[in-house]
């Protein structure tokens, strides 16, 4: 019998002490403006009452750590709007980018109303995708200044009248040189699928995983301290562990001389595997897996 064989697995609900972790923006990632210039400028009132603008293009000294458009796919959990004299209603925006110039809207926030001459931060949980980037749902009859005077190098997407539509995609209505002062925090997805456990020759173990985000994947025993346990008599040998990124990938972790011989004796054994995944930037998450080994 070949000793590269598909491992009979289930996949156990979990409820595990490592992810009970604070909700933070500690680890996100800010795209968007830095919002460091003064809100000077309006747009002096959109066609039909509302328009989406949007951060097309932004000087990279204005920019937010994590640059304007997402580079991982994941959840905005804060975002932050800089007003001027004028405020007036806003709402965040996803704004993604398709094929031809095109454009098309993801989640937005409810309408708030932000604080004159000040930074208003807002919770949100908007799921948003990588390359995705951000604007703001506003400006009726009155304007608001959301905005400030920028350089060529800056593009500010008018979508009007709006608010952008979701769909096949739709040309900006014009662009100029603002910028709009709005950035958001956005938490990496560290959901992932296990799609394959295999006992492999060399008396590995080796998962494969489905990654939403560039990361690291470890695979285990439950009480290995790599992998968040208080510690214990492991059965497997130590963590497998890799550095990955987006889309499958395989890790592999070897058994104990302990787990062979209990193996050899008994001819099948089972036996759990902690496979824990953190993006890069985030928080981790994982899957016990109840596996069983046949001799």
């Amino acid at each position: 019998m070949s000793r590269d064989r598909v491992l009979r697995l289930a996949f156990g609900a979990l409820s595990l002490p490592l992810l009970v972790l604070p909700t933070t923006a500690q680890g996100a990632v800010t795209i968007g403006s830095s919002l460091e210039r003064v809100a000077n400028a309006s747009t002096g009132g959109c066609v039909g009452g509302t328009c989406t603008l949007a951060i097309g293009a932004l000087d990279a000294d204005r920019q937010a750590s994590g640059g304007i458009s997402s580079p991982v796919n994941g959840t905005i959990t804060t975002w932050r709007i800089r007003t001027g004299i004028t405020p007036g209603p806003a709402a965040l925006r996803v704004v993604r980018p398709l094929a031809g110039g095109l454009y098309t809207s993801g989640s937005a926030t409810p309408q708030v109303t932000p604080t004159a001459n000040a930074i208003s931060d807002y919770a949100a949980q908007l799921p948003i995708q990588r390359g995705d980037l951000i604007g703001v749902d506003c400006c009726g009859a009155g304007g608001a200044t959301f905005f400030t005077a920028s350089t060529p190098q800056t593009t500010r997407l008018d979508f009007e009248p709006g608010p952008l539509a979701a769909g096949p995609g739709t040309a900006p209505g014009g662009s100029d040189n603002f910028e709009v002062l709005v950035n958001a925090d956005i938490e990496p997805t560290s959901a992932f699928t296990v799609t394959k456990v295999r006992r492999s020759k060399g008396s590995s173990i080796s998962v494969t995983a489905q990654l939403p985000n560039p990361g690291t994947l470890i695979a285990g025993d439950p009480h290995d301290y790599a992998l968040g346990a208080p510690g214990g008599k492991p059965l497997l040998l130590k963590a497998g562990q890799t550095e990955a990124g987006e889309g499958s990938v395989t890790v592999k972790t070897r058994t104990t001389q302990l787990t062979r011989d209990r193996l050899a004796r008994r001819g099948r054994l089972k036996m759990r595997v902690k496979v824990l995944f953190t993006p890069t930037g985030g928080l981790p998450s994982a899957h016990l897996l109840k596996v069983k080994l046949k001799g």
